[in-house]
């Protein structure tokens, strides 16, 4: 595969062990290694680490983060927990939401005549900055939820349309999301571009999910597992549905429920285990090698 392939994404590590986004990063990883030239435009966070970036691009993935603020400890919309959550928690931050946009689009247009194919994950705002009537590039436009559920909180009916007018593909990472999705824009317009929505779920690195009975049987004693055991990963965020994944385990007696990732319902959810009498465990913010030996 060759060719100048540009990302465009409002979530993207800051650093080695940074969680938000990571799927990205790791897709870009195994793009690059299959040959094209990989630049991914992304906005710029407080924390972003400079060697990061630099043994990134030794990987064949070179890194642009796009300002946005005038001071840069400002720029804290798409930082950590993700702009939903961000933009719950402080209100003030719909003043950054114009300035990052711009900023997107502005980058967008300076390399479109880089890339012949661009992917842009998340429909707003990054589908909608690449979904350009006129672009010179190839451009595929990827669905994971959160963006979805903006769109229809905000009955952006035509914000939708105009994404799914100017893509070449239309990728869901799952059914489900391809169904909301088709009723967000009507069922006739949805049809006119039916030829161009797929269903794309996000893979995985096989090495990260493979072990030998050794090893599980290491990471079960290490964590002090005897029965069988239920893992979650991801954002405390309602969106993720941890809490369902607790009232499960109401009927999974027996069970440990492991809960890796921390949010801003993590205290809601400790409190609904203990009141559901469910043996759960929480462990916060979960590096690369943590998650690892916790999926095992």
């Amino acid at each position: 595969m060759t060719g100048r392939l540009g990302i465009l994404t409002s979530s993207f590590p800051d650093r080695a062990d940074d969680a938000a986004g990571g799927f990205v990063a790791r897709m870009c990883l195994s793009l690059a290694a299959r040959g094209p030239r990989i630049e991914v435009l992304t906005p710029r966070t407080p924390g972003a680490c400079a060697d990061y970036d630099t043994s990134m691009a030794k990987r064949g993935v070179c890194i642009e983060r796009l300002p946005y603020a005038p001071f840069r400890t400002w720029e804290t919309l798409f930082h950590g927990a993700g702009a939903l959550d961000n933009l719950a928690a402080s209100p003030l931050k719909n003043a950054l939401v114009p300035t990052a946009v711009a900023s997107m689009l502005r980058a967008a247009a300076r390399r479109a005549h880089r890339y012949d194919v661009v992917l842009s994950h998340w429909l707003v705002p990054c589908g909608l900055v690449a979904a350009q009537k006129n672009r010179s590039y190839l451009h595929a436009a990827f669905c994971h939820g959160s963006d979805l559920h903006v769109l229809e909180t905000l009955r952006a009916r035509v914000l939708a349309r105009r994404v799914a007018a100017h893509t070449d593909a239309l990728c869901f990472v799952s059914e489900h999301l391809k169904a909301r999705f088709a009723a967000l824009v009507g069922t006739r317009h949805f049809e006119s571009v039916r030829g161009r929505a797929f269903v794309v779920p996000m893979g995985i690195d096989p090495t990260e999910v493979s072990f030998t009975a050794k090893e599980r049987e290491k990471a079960r004693k290490r964590l002090g597992l005897r029965g069988p055991a239920a893992l979650f990963v991801g954002r405390l965020v309602p969106l993720k549905g941890a809490d369902v994944l607790i009232d499960a385990g109401e009927l999974l007696r027996g069970w440990t429920i492991l809960i890796a990732g921390d949010g801003p319902r993590r205290s809601e959810l400790e409190r609904r285990a203990g009141e559901k009498r469910v043996c759960a465990r929480f462990f916060g913010h979960v590096g690369p090698e943590r998650r690892r030996e916790l999926l095992a």
